[in-house]
């Protein structure tokens, strides 16, 4: 709870301008989007987005409190989604890949912290970038848009839980709760399963003869009944509804079209073919630099450089057809590339643990892992930038 409360504190006051004075805080989706929430499942198959869980939870919000702005229910709402991302990161970081104690309360959440103010190295080139179609807006993870928080502790769940299921460490008994728990994820919003339909089944079929499985590893047709299947169900539905039966006025259905094959098209649109645009990737290529081998032996890692490599291709190949909204092949990339950078930071958090348990004098093994918190440095003060233009305490200029 105390994890929680300090994350809804930090988050507060970011939610707070985002919706009540969006001026100078952009790019926003907060203000359109809660708008979108007033007409959310007028029909029960009609959400407003394809951001179910946020629709859903903010029009609850606004319901429960009748007669107030319908801002008051998406602060609530995002503030709380927001604390439950913190909570996960703080419970990832507590707890080693092998269930013991890799830091303790007090570190964890200090870790948590910095986690979530290492969003984005874009701030670096100032705030023009953020706001100019050719600069740079690619953060960690794409909290400006509302009904991507609704995910973001699902989807660090999801690869952690997805992980666990593939090495054995699950029972056979309980295996359901993966499906279950990847049918949530997506419902809330698909800017990652469609990547685990995927790369699941080949990271698994590419890890068949590993031999550091638990008792209950699945086989490749109980992969497919229980993270396939159910999944890709689940978005066959979603993407329907998108393309069909998505309400934006309330009482008009707005066709967003489907996808075509455009090499280029989508990225060139949204000012991501320069070489900074993607400067995002820095800390997790350092890290399978300086880890090589060894880090993608880590189940998380080497499932989110698979899922990465495939959202990658699909940013790069694939554009929205007859229709102004773009970026949701790019959201896919953003998601994998930034639980990625997660992951692998808690994977050189485990070899430091050792480390240091080891030899506290052993420069070989530390002088890694310091090169590597640069790059987190670097990572955390930009975004210190970027937050306090959030919080309205002054934007970073070019």
């Amino acid at each position: 709870m105390a994890a929680g409360s300090i994350h809804a504190l930090v988050w507060l006051p970011v939610v707070c301008r985002a919706l009540f004075d969006p001026r100078h805080v952009s790019p926003n989706l907060f203000p359109i989007h809660t708008r979108f929430t007033l007409y959310a499942f007028d029909d029960w198959w009609r959400p407003a987005t394809p951001g179910y869980l946020w629709d859903f939870t903010t029009n609850l919000a606004n319901r429960l409190i009748p007669g107030t702005d319908p801002r008051v229910g998406a602060a609530v709402t995002a503030t709380a989604f927001f604390a439950a991302y913190g909570v996960v990161v703080f419970e990832l970081l507590r707890r080693r890949t092998d269930r013991s104690t890799l830091l303790g309360p007090s570190w964890a959440l200090t870790a948590s912290l910095l986690v979530v103010l290492a969003e984005s190295p874009a701030a670096l080139a100032g705030w023009e970038g953020f706001t100019d179609r050719g600069g740079l807006f690619l953060p960690v993870q794409l909290w400006f848009a509302p009904t991507s928080i609704a995910v973001l502790a699902l989807n660090l769940v999801a690869i952690q839980e997805v992980c666990d299921f593939l090495g054995g460490l699950i029972p056979r008994r309980h295996w359901w709760r993966v499906g279950a728990l990847l049918v949530l994820t997506t419902l809330a919003k698909p800017t990652l399963t469609p990547l685990l339909v995927v790369a699941v089944p080949l990271v698994h079929i590419a890890s068949s003869r590993c031999r550091l499985a638990g008792p209950d590893r699945p086989r490749i047709a109980d992969v497919v009944g229980f993270v396939v299947l159910p999944t890709a169900l689940i978005l066959a539905a979603q993407t329907w509804v998108t393309v069909n039966k998505v309400v934006y006025t309330g009482d008009q259905v707005d066709d967003r079209g489907g996808w075509h094959l455009n090499p280029g098209a989508e990225l060139s649109h949204l000012g991501a073919l320069r070489p900074l645009f993607w400067a995002v990737a820095i800390l997790p290529l350092a890290a399978i630099a300086f880890g090589g081998a060894r880090i993608l032996r880590d189940r998380p890692v080497r499932l989110l450089v698979v899922a990465s490599s495939l959202a990658l291709a699909a940013a790069f190949l694939f554009e929205r057809s007859r229709s102004e909204w773009k970026g949701d092949m790019l959201q896919l990339s953003v998601t994998a590339i930034g639980l990625l950078c997660f992951f692998s930071f808690r994977w050189w958090l485990e070899r430091w643990s050792d480390a240091v348990r080891r030899d506290r004098t052993t420069r070989k093994r530390l002088t890694p892992f310091v090169s590597l918190s640069v790059i987190v440095a670097i990572y955390v003060v930009s975004g210190v930038l970027r937050w306090s233009c959030h919080t309205g305490l002054g934007c970073p200029v070019g």
